[in-house]
């Protein structure tokens, strides 16, 4: 019914499987788990890649399948765990990693349509350089507001998105008008299930109830010390 539930399934997978990842990586060393999380995101790339561009029922085993997405998820969990540890990316580095994803993007992309898989090493420059920026307590737009509002609702609207495209382009047809009302009307539902359902759920299942405690919204981490956060909660 909704198309977006195949990388929801991957998920679900996902965090079965953390609890059996972790304690295996933790016992190599660094240039052992970065190892374990090159390789085994570039065979799983592989397959990824090679479903994309076969017969459907083969694409939809490889392509979707959660074992063979683990790829992604690995390499994740190995960068997480090197930062952690004090592991920090170049900046110039991350640049570079950002500029030729692009660039084969678009060399690529003008040939064939590309999986999303490709683009991976570009969000994980982009991911790593703004987990090291919130580490170093750095300001930058995506403290912002109105994106940090966005990237709480942006969950809900990942599973609306596509549900609503699909429609409206039935219904008017393609083009500019319908792109934009199919992202307005995404933006609404995923407002309106971010504050009825999902803030609700958060507090039924972290045990504070249903109904919507006195300070605050949300839990946030934060990377200034305890006593600075705990001061600030006395004022």
């Amino acid at each position: 019914m909704n198309p977006v539930s195949w990388s929801l399934s991957c998920e679900a997978f996902f965090y079965a499987f953390l609890p059996f990842l972790l304690p295996m990586l933790r016992y190599l060393r660094p240039w052992g788990r970065w190892v374990v999380g090159l390789v085994w995101f570039a065979l799983m790339a592989i397959a990824v890649i090679y479903g994309a561009y076969h017969t459907a029922t083969w694409s939809l085993l490889d392509f979707t399948f959660p074992l063979v997405r683990t790829g992604e998820f690995v390499l994740g969990v190995v960068a997480a765990v090197e930062i952690r540890r004090g592991w920090r990316m170049p900046r110039a580095v991350a640049f570079v990693i950002i500029a030729a994803s692009i660039v084969m993007v678009l060399k690529v992309s003008q040939l064939v349509p590309i999986p999303d898989i490709e683009l991976d090493p570009l969000w994980l420059a982009v991911i790593v350089l703004a987990a090291q920026s919130d580490i170093a307590n750095r300001a930058g737009p995506l403290r912002l507001r109105p994106l940090v509002y966005a990237g709480e609702v942006s969950y809900a609207f990942y599973l609306v998105h596509q549900f609503v495209l699909l429609h409206l382009a039935v219904d008017l047809g393609d083009g500019r008008k319908t792109a934009l009302l199919s992202v307005a009307t995404a933006a609404a539902f995923a407002i309106a299930l971010h504050h009825i359902v999902e803030l609700p759920m958060q507090r039924v299942l972290s045990g504070r109830g249903l109904f919507r405690p006195r300070v605050g919204r949300h839990v946030r981490a934060t990377s200034r010390p305890v006593q600075a956060a705990a001061a600030e909660v006395e004022k």
